[in-house]
């Protein structure tokens, strides 16, 4: 990747970088290094928009009550059983990690809307490590068209005259994932529970291959029933602090261990 003065650089503290938080921390070095982009400053700059509007992501399956506190134990100690404490708690760690990046990403920062195109630069994130390249930054006083118009630039182009590449860093990508599910699912004994994981790791490596969406949904529908439906309740604890319930409370249904069919 071409390195050039006053870039954009996005450090992403992230266990999982397939599942990485898009636009947190932005420093720049055109106008003073180190800082934080405020609110507003906002007004004057803006990141290449790479959605893809008219993209409809997959629908999900048709909401269905999810099982409750009591079932959740009975069934957790099941999946669990003949686990060690420390495998266990390593693998409902993950899971809820995992979870809560996707959830926390695909509320804020239209993470399947971008996605759904196959040629965004956020899937950089599935395929590669170290400084990743995931978006394009440019001076927000500039009319894009206008300036393709006139100058007879294509959108490439124009982000390689006046853009700043937008870049994170990339701990861990999809394979590295799939391996980290692989070596959790290992310490499992339950078969419904490893078919689970199974599955998301195949739908990880599939959304890497493919560039489809459809895989990254699929991945994250059974890593949220997971988290807050099997190994990591916590709807009574947590999910009292939070007034749009609509999410975390949202049950796909399509464990597994509860005999539900996969996507």
């Amino acid at each position: 990747m071409k390195t050039r003065k006053g870039k954009i650089m996005l450090v992403l503290a992230a266990a999982i970088a397939v599942i990485a938080a898009l636009g947190i921390v932005v420093h720049s070095s055109r106008t003073q290094a180190e800082r934080y982009i405020s609110e507003k400053e906002a007004n004057k700059y803006k990141l290449e928009d790479t959605t893809v509007p008219e993209a409809t992501p997959t629908p999900a399956p048709t909401a269905i009550p999810g099982p409750d506190k009591v079932d959740v134990m009975i069934q957790r100690g099941i999946a669990l059983d003949r686990m060690s404490e420390e495998d266990a708690d390593a693998l409902c760690s993950l899971v809820k990690q995992a979870n809560r990046m996707i959830e926390s990403n695909v509320i804020y920062y239209g993470f399947f809307q971008r996605l759904a195109d196959p040629d965004d630069l956020l899937w950089n994130c599935f395929e590669q490590t170290g400084e990743v390249q995931i978006g394009w930054f440019y001076d927000g006083k500039i009319s894009k068209p206008d300036v393709m118009k006139e100058e007879n630039l294509t959108e490439d182009e124009f982000c390689e005259k006046y853009g700043e590449p937008i870049v994170m860093y990339n701990d861990h990508d999809a394979e590295d994932f799939a391996q980290m599910l692989e070596q959790c699912r290992d310490t499992v004994v339950n078969e419904a529970l490893r078919s689970d994981l199974q599955y998301v790791i195949d739908e990880v490596r599939l959304a890497a291959e493919t560039h489809d969406v459809t895989h990254v949904e699929k991945m994250y529908h059974v890593l949220h029933d997971m988290d807050y439906f099997l190994l990591n309740y916590r709807l009574d604890t947590e999910g009292q602090y939070i007034r749009d319930k609509s999410t975390i409370s949202k049950y796909y249904g399509v464990l597994a261990v509860y005999g539900e069919q996969h996507e």
